[in-house]
């Protein structure tokens, strides 16, 4: 299981850290010709991308 991250302006962890529930682990971002701050994320297993909810409380 994978997660992706785009448009962050900072990324708060470092890869295969483990995270606890209610860290932050990056800050949206104003990359490409946003209008608005915006963090993309994606949830992957075996490398296709899967619905996130059911990982997600």
């Amino acid at each position: 299981l994978v997660t992706v991250y785009g448009h962050a302006s900072s990324i708060e962890v470092q890869r295969g850290q483990k995270v606890k529930r209610g860290q932050e682990i990056a800050l949206s971002g104003m990359s490409g010709t946003t209008d608005s701050p915006k963090l993309h994320f994606e949830v992957r297993k075996n490398s296709a991308p899967v619905d996130p909810s059911g990982y997600l409380e």
